[in-house]
């Protein structure tokens, strides 16, 4: 053989290998691209945990500066309100662990094993507001706006119960909002919050008892409100207080709390709903706990809500 042929085989050949090499590695890159693609449909539309984009989704976060966040995502109205809880603010604290200041309930919550969800209780058991979800100061760049702040939000690792594909659904969210579409309220600068001397001698801030509707319809759900759910409160913790706490929250919510009936103490209870509308049970039994049960009969009622001493010891 010659060797100007010999030299066009051994090139040919070369080229035939080198192309199937080729072929091998852009099918390797199709495949991680296709199981990529899959997995991000599959954590943002299949994984969500509370961000369900058809309500509101009120987030409290732990700001550098001690103070709370409260912050609710409306995608109904497409609009991001938050609330600025002081520092100073003297919080009856969840769990029975007392009265703190709103600066320190954090660290407390940690201390006890409980994380951000401390803070969130003592939300609902204080203010009456339907507050579930906790994050740690990273997540603030949610409310603030801004591509590069919302982007660190999603991607930093931080503590939180939010899941990836909330983060993300929320990320989206934000950025879809406007500055006009954004407000901000100082609870300290409002009539609601009360400046007194604290047990420590310190000034700081009590709030009321109850939150006035121009604050708590920021909280109101919605597709709640417009279906004039009728609740039923079985209260078996021997204490009215927190049939009392549970019941205005529920109200927050846009249900109405039609009966509360008192019964004999029950040690074992902690909290039970029975309800005929899915979305409204599963809302009101993650939001206070509960273990769902739509086994009994409920009557003319949507919801019911049995609570007992160790309910009671959480609010």
């Amino acid at each position: 053989m010659r060797p100007a042929r010999k030299s066009k085989r051994r090139i040919a050949y070369y080229a035939k290998k080198k192309k199937g090499k080729k072929g091998v590695s852009s099918l390797a890159f199709y495949s991680v691209l296709a199981v990529f693609i899959i997995a991000s449909i599959i954590i943002l539309f299949f994984n969500k945990k509370y961000f369900d984009g058809n309500s509101k989704i009120p987030v409290v976060i732990q700001k550098t500066s001690g103070d709370l966040a409260l912050v609710v995502f409306d995608t109904k109205n497409d609009e991001i309100n938050e609330f600025n809880i002081p520092k100073d603010t003297q919080f009856d604290v969840s769990r029975q662990l007392g009265s703190y200041k709103v600066a320190s309930i954090w660290q407390l919550g940690i201390n006890e094993h409980l994380q951000g969800d401390l803070v969130s209780e003592s939300i609902v058991k204080t203010l009456k507001l339907p507050v579930l979800v906790w994050a740690e100061p990273q997540a603030y760049g949610f409310a603030k706006g801004g591509f590069f702040n919302i982007l660190k939000s999603v991607i930093v690792p931080y503590k939180t119960n939010l899941n990836l594909s909330d983060k993300i659904r929320l990320g989206i969210f934000s950025l879809s909002v406007g500055k006009d579409e954004r407000s901000y309220i100082d609870l300290a600068q409002t009539q609601q919050f009360k400046r007194v001397g604290l047990p420590d001698g310190s000034l700081g801030y009590t709030p009321p008892e109850s939150l006035s509707e121009n604050i708590t319809v920021y909280f109101v759900d919605e597709l709640i409100q417009s279906k004039n759910y009728r609740v039923r409160i079985q209260d078996f913790t021997g204490d009215y207080s927190s049939a009392a706490i549970s019941g205005e929250v529920i109200e927050n919510i846009g249900a109405k709390v039609a009966s509360v009936d008192k019964r004999e103490k029950n040690d074992s209870l902690d909290c039970l709903v029975t309800g005929k509308d899915k979305y409204f049970t599963e809302k009101i039994a993650q939001l206070f706990g509960c273990t769902v049960d739509n086994s009994k009969d409920i009557g003319n009622f949507d919801l019911e809500m049995s609570i007992g001493t160790k309910f009671a010891k959480r609010y």
